[in-house]
């Protein structure tokens, strides 16, 4: 008979690693998301100049960064914010 503690110890022995990606995903979007509030004159410079108002699209992009890179941590909206976040850089690299 198996206790608790036993399964989930035999689950985390097989694939230690499991959280690594997760946690690089979550840096790097949190991390480049918090870089648009540091410093955003450095993405406005490289907006295209067909789209209005450059601040609040920087803006509105990093926020999205940031809940997005949140909520990969988050089990039962992992999907969802992956799709999201897939969405996110469609939208700004086309």
């Amino acid at each position: 008979m198996k206790t608790d503690a036993m399964v989930a110890f035999m689950a985390f022995s097989t694939n230690p690693f499991k959280p690594v990606p997760q946690f690089g995903l979550a840096t790097f979007f949190v991390g480049t998301g918090c870089h648009h509030f540091i410093k955003p004159s450095f993405y406005i410079d490289i907006m295209s100049s067909y789209l209005p108002m450059h601040m609040e699209l920087v803006y509105v992009s990093d926020s999205f960064e940031v809940l997005g890179g949140l909520r990969v941590f988050i089990e039962f909206v992992r999907g969802f914010a992956g799709i999201g976040l897939i969405a996110l850089l469609v939208a700004v690299f086309r």
